[in-house]
C-alpha cells in the first residue's frame, strides 16, 4: 500500500503534506468502502463559477462524483474531461459530478472552464480547501454515497483504472438503492 500511495502522490500537484490515517486507508484497492466504515463528507457552501452558491446539501440522495482541482495543475488539466465524458456516459441519474476550484485568482479557473467547455458546476474554494478536504495535492477525487459519506478518495490521476473504477462503484451504488 505505502508504494501506491507514493505513486499516486507523485502523480499530484503539490504533493507535500499528509493524509490523516483515515484518507490513507482508503487510497488503495479501488474499492468502494463497505457502508460501515464510511465517514460523512464535510458540508460545503461555496460560490459557483457561474453564479449563485454550490452546496453538498443539494445533492443528497445522488452519488456525487467531486473532483477538486486547480488550472495550474497539470495532471487535473488532464483528469477533469475524463471525468466529464465519465459522468456524461453514465447519465445525470446515475452520477451527479460537482468540482470545487482552488485557484486564488477567479480569472484562470473561468479560462480554463472555458477553454474546456466544461458543463458541470465549479465551486470557488479560493485556495482554501486544503486541509478540509485534502491533504496531498491535487487533483482530489472523492465519490460520495448517497447518503454524503465517502464512499472512496483519491489523489492525483490514476488514469483509466481510476476511471474504470469509479464507474464500478457508481454502478455498484445504484445496484443497492
Amino acid at each position: 500500500m505505502g508504494i501506491l500511495a507514493g505513486v499516486l502522490v507523485a502523480c499530484a500537484c503539490g504533493g507535500e503534506g499528509r493524509a490523516r490515517p483515515e484518507t490513507a486507508a482508503t487510497i488503495s484497492p479501488f474499492t468502494a468502502l463497505p457502508v460501515e466504515r464510511r465517514d460523512a463528507v464535510r458540508p460545503f457552501d461555496l460560490e459557483r463559477l457561474d453564479g449563485g452558491r454550490l452546496r453538498l446539501a443539494d445533492y443528497r440522495g445522488r452519488v456525487v462524483l467531486l473532483n477538486i482541482w486547480a488550472s495550474w495543475c497539470g495532471p487535473c488539466r488532464a483528469e477533469m474531461p475524463v471525468l466529464a465524458d465519465l459522468a456524461r456516459a453514465l447519465g445525470d441519474s446515475a452520477v451527479a459530478l460537482i468540482t470545487l476550484n482552488e485557484d486564488v485568482e477567479l480569472n484562470r479557473a473561468a479560462a480554463f472552464v472555458a477553454e474546456l467547455r466544461f458543463p458541470y458546476p465549479v465551486g470557488l474554494g479560493g485556495g482554501k480547501l486544503r486541509g478540509r478536504y485534502y491533504g496531498f495535492g491535487l487533483p482530489f477525487t472523492m465519490l460520495v454515497d448517497t447518503e454524503g459519506r465517502a464512499m472512496y478518495r483519491w489523489y492525483g490521476y490514476g488514469g483509466e483504472q481510476q476511471i474504470e473504477a469509479i464507474r464500478r462503484m457508481v454502478l455498484a451504488e445504484q445496484a443497492i438503492e
